[in-house]
């Protein structure tokens, strides 16, 4: 990937910092002193913001705040990159503050950072799309640019390109195991540039209307896959910010791509049905374990057919596990095994009792199976992959 890099040139000396246009004046606050989060001083700072529709308009969190003041504070370079679907860098020019009081140089640096919030809160795209992926590599090669090769960059957006490598728009993407992510982008020559930067995601997975909200499970497998992807490319993600992000997104006439959010579809237990949660579904795994990835999304989905096997002493299930064409066919069957009996203890918690219960584990070897799963070269296609990663839950007549 090629970077595309605009540097905006200082201005007067009270221009402090700049960024794309004018600065406003300081009403952004900075934390009260002991309440900011805690960071370290970054060896130059990038800060790609995700200012577009469907997520949440721009919010600095508390960690970016302590990362944009020791960094000002420091004299380190800070850059942002805007990540739209042509991911631009722009290079804040701060006056470096050397002279004068101790009490002076502390006022500066906190009307700076106010300054840098206040136009970080005014980025706005200038293309349609997103490409986070794009905007993460052009923010390496900008960190290498600046002498600056252990800089810490902070992705402050959703995580959900539409286009480029890592299109989640694609069906199947978000479910998809970080891994094969990875594969994937190095097969191809598509991981960004990150050798030994630190990466702080923040907000991902959190979006605004009119993009469906994603519910825990694949919020989780979207931040695996965003951490693999960054430790392959050879950086170490550092933090993943707790706090969740909301409000609407930013006013532009610049649109982007809905990524689809399977719907969670009810589950009503009765003689007869067959029961299916595939890899999108809340009965999701964590890659290549039997651990659920939403252990409480998990146990809402599954109670319901222990609740009815317990009203139904008569009753009888049987609980299937399956996998796509990956590995072994033994490792396929001890893995899909395993996932079954993992929503057989769910089950069972839930009222059902063992002898209700047959478990089987059959990996790809099963009539619904959905051919092709992998493409020619190996890896995975999105779509089949998710619907071949399944508990299958079949109620006797």
């Amino acid at each position: 990937m090629t970077a595309v890099t605009k540097t905006l040139a200082a201005g007067a000396a009270m221009a402090g910092v700049t960024l794309i246009a004018a600065c406003a004046g300081g009403n952004v606050p900075l934390p009260p002193p002991g309440t900011s989060a805690s960071c370290t001083a970054p060896d130059g700072l990038g800060l790609i913001i995700g200012a577009h529709r469907d997520v949440p308009a721009p919010q600095p969190s508390a960690t970016m705040q302590c990362e944009l003041q020791k960094a000002i504070r420091n004299h380190e370079p800070v850059f942002i990159v805007i990540a739209d679907g042509q991911p631009s860098a722009h290079e804040l020019s701060l006056i470096q503050v050397t002279g004068g009081t101790k009490a002076g140089r502390a006022a500066r640096i906190a009307e700076d950072v106010r300054i840098a919030l206040a136009d970080i809160s005014k980025a706005r795209p200038s293309n349609v799309g997103v490409d986070d992926l794009a905007a993460l590599d052009i923010a390496g090669d900008e960190a290498h640019s600046l002498k600056r090769p252990h800089a810490t960059l902070i992705l402050a957006d959703s995580g959900l390109d539409d286009r480029g490598a890592l299109n989640f728009a694609r069906a199947g993407m978000l479910a998809a195991r970080p891994g094969d992510v990875t594969g994937q982008l190095k097969s191809y020559g598509e991981d960004p540039h990150l050798s030994g930067m630190s990466v702080i995601l923040s907000g991902i997975g959190f979006v605004a209307p009119p993009q469906t909200p994603l519910p825990v499970s694949l919020r989780a497998n979207l931040t695996s896959i965003w951490q693999a992807v960054i430790a392959s490319s050879g950086g170490k993600v550092t933090a993943v910010d707790p706090d969740p992000v909301s409000g609407p997104s930013v006013r532009t006439p610049f649109a982007v791509n809905r990524v689809p959010v399977p719907a969670q579809v009810p589950v009503h237990p009765g003689p007869g049905k067959t029961i299916v949660f595939n890899a999108a579904s809340p009965v999701s795994f964590v890659a290549n374990t039997a651990e659920f990835l939403d252990p409480a999304g998990a146990q809402h989905a599954l109670s319901p057919i222990g609740h009815w096997l317990a009203a139904n002493p008569n009753g009888r299930a049987t609980i299937t596990g399956t996998t796509m064409n990956y590995g072994s066919y033994a490792g396929q069957v001890r893995l899909s095994f395993a996932r079954a009996r993992a929503a057989e203890k769910v089950i069972c918690l839930a009222g059902a009792s063992p002898d209700q219960l047959k478990v089987r584990g059959v990996g790809s070897h099963f009539p619904q199976y959905k051919r092709p799963d992998k493409a020619a070269d190996g890896s995975p296609l999105p779509a089949a992959a998710l619907a071949n990663r399944s508990v299958r839950i079949r109620l006797a007549p």
